[in-house]
């Protein structure tokens, strides 16, 4: 594919994340290739990244650090300053060559804003992009009798860390209103770009027509993939397969992901016996992998405990099953419902194995209600796309740099 090259504009994106496999990260970076922009991607690596290359016109830099999978508070913290550290000089080094016009910083942590300290001083425009917000998610995740205070501290870091942004992006409708602006950020700095998926990347032509054409061993494959937490449920859904594997013949369910709860959930699947209907590939997939992958299940599954820390998620998963018309079986919180119907894809109760099994079983045993999943899922993509949000991101970064 050949870029366009518009503007003699560098732009700057950094991430705590592998941005091969970071949905929503790869959808911006490459939306303002598109659109004639020339972008330095600064991210973690993984085992077998080089340090530099490009990708999809990306200049993509992989610093020498890789993501810390864990429990440990501390550990976290250190790994978010190291990060910090290494974000830092080179973004102050490489400012001095290709001085960026916008530099765009995607959260968690929020604080890493403040390693644009050099180019804003300079000139630059700051965008943060709030993927998740973070005293909601860590007083989950790490509850004690220190909670509170974590979370105050959380709460200031984001604050200073927004108003030291020209810019916040929000990732839907929800968390802007009911999380964002009660936190004290401006809504006029505020702009929503919403998690859908690139139906250029996750659309029917995507399927494996391979495997289209071969007789599936299994009769119904269903799957998760994205990050493998506690907070995700997928003790509860194994829970659920003991109680209906002998009902559902050929029953696979695939998970694809990894996370600080993979180990545990290696233990889980074999205390449960699962090994025949669980395949658990412990790995991140690259985003370009996913359609066709998908394309070779019966039903997307999209599980989580409901909580603080999900209450306002919109997984991106979500999107993607939507995108390649794949019957979903999911778990309500507002951020869902504020977008689908409560008809539109078939809901379980999070927090439930045995809901879980009776909506499993219904979709297997009832095929009409899954081709009217799929057909709400045609209408929902009209609306949840990509192209339609992509149009303001691109807006935002032209009005960021005096082009609007």
């Amino acid at each position: 594919m050949k870029y366009k090259k518009i503007y003699n504009t560098y732009v700057a994106m950094v991430a705590y994340t592998n941005y091969n496999s970071d949905p929503r990260v790869k959808r911006e970076a490459e939306a303002l290739v598109e659109n004639g922009f020339l972008i330095d991607f600064f991210a973690i690596k993984k085992n077998d990244d080089r340090s530099y290359e490009i990708v999809n016109g990306v200049n993509l830099y992989h610093l020498n650090q890789q993501r810390y999978r864990g429990s440990s508070t501390f550990k976290y913290i250190l790994s978010y300053i190291e990060f910090f550290i290494r974000v830092f000089f080179k973004l102050s080094f490489f400012f001095f060559k290709r001085k960026y016009k916008v530099i765009h910083i995607n959260n968690m942590p929020d604080f890493i804003v403040f390693t644009a300290i050099i180019p804003k001083l300079f000139g630059a425009k700051l965008i943060l992009d709030i993927h998740d917000t973070m005293p909601e998610t860590f007083s989950t995740k790490f509850g004690s009798n220190s909670a509170l205070f974590l979370q105050k501290i959380l709460l200031f870091q984001e604050r200073i860390s927004a108003k030291f942004a020209d810019s916040v992006i929000s990732v839907h409708y929800p968390q802007k209103n009911e999380i964002l602006l009660k936190h004290g950020i401006s809504k006029e700095k505020i702009t929503v770009i919403s998690n859908f998926c690139d139906e250029k990347i996750f659309n029917l032509d995507k399927k494996n027509i391979v495997e289209k054409n071969i007789k599936k061993t299994r009769n119904f494959k269903i799957m998760y993939h994205g990050t493998i937490s506690k907070r995700y449920g997928l003790d509860i859904i194994l829970k659920g397969l003991i109680k209906v594997k002998n009902r559902i013949p050929g029953l696979l369910f695939l998970i694809l992901g990894e996370g600080d709860y993979s180990e545990d959930l290696f233990s889980l699947i074999e205390r449960y016996k699962l090994e025949k209907e669980v395949e658990f590939r412990n790995k991140m997939v690259p985003v370009s992998e996913l359609p066709e992958i998908i394309s070779d299940i019966d039903l997307g599954i999209v599980s989580f405990i409901p909580s603080k820390a999900t209450k306002y998620m919109l997984p991106t998963k979500l999107m993607e099953y939507i995108a390649m018309e794949k019957p979903v079986l999911c778990v309500r919180n507002k951020a869902i419902s504020y977008y689908i119907k409560e008809n539109e894809i078939e809901f379980y109760d999070g927090d439930s194995s045995d809901s879980f099994v009776e909506r499993l079983i219904y979709l297997y045993e009832n095929k009409k209600r899954l081709e009217e999943i799929k057909n709400n899922e045609r209408k929902l993509n009209d609306i949840l796309n990509w192209t339609n949000e992509k149009k303001k991101y691109i807006l935002l970064i032209k009005k960021l740099i005096g082009d609007s």
